[in-house]
């Protein structure tokens, strides 16, 4: 009964009824995988989050299964391996086709690269296994291919259409790369990308930003915000330190974190957490910016408050990220 519950699971990865019967069934035979999936599929709350990642710390890397020769890091959500880093010892070859085989990456939804080779990450990207997979990179041309051929529905795409052996946003963009990808999200539901801002202009000619209800912009948060009225109104508009998906890692990164804008007439909210969002919210420079919700410690609040004098702050506690499994412990031998 378990092995078809986990069959229809893989073949149905959206379906949360399916994984809840699954997750029954397990507790029923005391497998505190079934635990994780039900914890999973409740809302939030300090107690439940606390037991999740005890739970993942303790099962995680046998939770992996075989998914462990791929990955790097992993993140669990609804019980089930939802985000996978790729490892970088992986090579395009046969036994990298017989892993992506493999049914259990039915459920992954977001793939990240990590440091694997790009001809490794546009082979992943391309497997017919990876039936519920929406977010990808694209940031060379085979991965631009890759988007082109994938069998699944792609929505979000992080492009770095720069060139990478520059530094900052000074980065010359390629532009037919640039313009290739967007192409190619056009025979996707792609309703989402990330960028850097010197592609700003050019992804606004696209025809493609008819499609866009959410844009990423990889920038510094000042000159980025003197970008946001030059956009449409309909689009919601996050800042970031890179276009291109966060790695699966649960701890404290100075690279972590984003800014989501609220524009109201000539006025912004900033609605933001990590790191990364707080240095740029004491490196000043926030002309329009009459609001800030920040999601950080204590401290880290106290910083932004001696900082930006003037603006309204309001603090929430700093939720964790939740599910991840690390990096080292779960590196193939």
């Amino acid at each position: 009964m378990i092995d078809e519950l986990w069959e229809q699971v893989f073949a149905a990865p959206d379906d949360d009824s399916i994984r809840a019967v699954l997750g029954d069934a397990l507790l029923a035979r005391g497998d505190p995988r079934g635990e994780l999936i039900a914890l999973q599929l409740q809302p939030r709350d300090p107690r439940r989050d606390a037991r999740i990642d005890q739970l993942v710390e303790l099962h995680g890397v046998a939770w992996l299964g075989p998914l462990r020769e791929l990955a790097n890091r992993a993140q669990f959500a609804r019980g089930c391996v939802a985000r996978l880093e790729l490892h970088e010892g992986l090579k395009a070859n046969r036994q990298l086709e017989h892993q992506l085989a493999e049914p259990s990456l039915a459920t992954v939804e977001e793939l990240v690269a990590g440091r694997a080779q790009q001809n490794v990450y546009a082979k992943v990207v391309m497997a017919p296994a990876l039936t519920a997979l929406r977010r990808i990179d694209v940031f060379d041309p085979e991965t631009m291919i890759a988007l082109r051929k994938t069998p699944a529905r792609i929505e979000h795409v992080g492009i770095e259409a720069a060139d990478r052996r520059r530094y900052g946003l000074r980065a010359r963009i390629d532009a037919s790369l640039l313009d290739h990808t967007l192409d190619a999200c056009m025979r996707h539901p792609v309703h989402s990308i990330g960028f850097t801002r010197v592609a700003i202009d050019r992804v606004l000619a696209h025809s493609m930003v008819s499609r866009l209800d959410a844009i990423t912009i990889a920038s510094r948060l000042a000159p980025a915000i003197s970008l946001v009225h030059q956009l449409p109104d309909s689009l919601a508009i996050t800042i970031a330190p890179s276009p291109l998906l966060s790695p699966c890692i649960a701890g404290p990164l100075i690279t972590l974190g984003s800014a989501r804008l609220a524009r109201e007439g000539p006025h912004v909210t900033l609605r933001g957490w990590g790191q990364w969002f707080v240095d740029e919210l004491v490196a000043g420079g926030l002309e329009g910016v009459h609001r800030i919700e920040l999601a950080a410690s204590p401290s880290a609040a106290e910083r932004v408050r001696q900082a930006i004098g003037g603006v309204e702050l309001v603090v929430t506690p700093e939720l964790p990220r939740l599910g991840y499994v690390r990096a080292l412990s779960i590196r193939p031998k």
